[in-house]
């Protein structure tokens, strides 16, 4: 098994990064169940069904599934602080553009919701990777 140089003691730089991939996989998981509360709400406002509902609920799953092993690969082949960064980006911008894109149309809502997914997807292997660099 391999070691990283920081095994004694959680102070300076492996801490401060552990610090970040949890709040990277905080906000990760604040993304994941913020549509699943507000859709009560969104589906009586837009006039949403219940297959729509389900739908934009199952569109984040879609997403997230479908990219978990491209995720790992880009890691491998970018760096995993680089895919992070760039995924926790497009996650945070795709969750702002959300409200906007339900008020469009359901499509637009779909691809809003899908993205977001798919670039938390990254979060775990590229955390996992960039803890085992350490």
């Amino acid at each position: 098994m391999r070691r990283g140089k920081y095994t004694s003691d959680c102070s300076g730089e492996a801490f401060t990064l552990l610090q970040l991939l949890f709040l990277n996989n905080m906000l990760g998981y604040a993304d994941r169940t913020n549509l699943s509360v507000a859709v009560i709400a969104m589906s009586r406002e837009l006039g949403w069904g219940e297959a729509s509902t389900g739908t934009l609920l199952a569109s984040f799953f879609c997403g997230y599934v479908l990219t978990q092993i491209p995720a790992g690969l880009a890691a491998a082949r970018f760096g995993a602080k680089r895919v992070l960064l760039i995924g926790t980006v497009v996650w945070s911008a795709a969750t702002v553009l959300t409200p906007w894109a339900a008020r469009q149309s359901i499509d637009a809502a779909l691809a809003a919701r899908t993205a977001p997914s798919a670039s938390t997807s990254f979060a775990a292997p590229d955390g996992w990777r960039t803890v085992n660099l350490v």
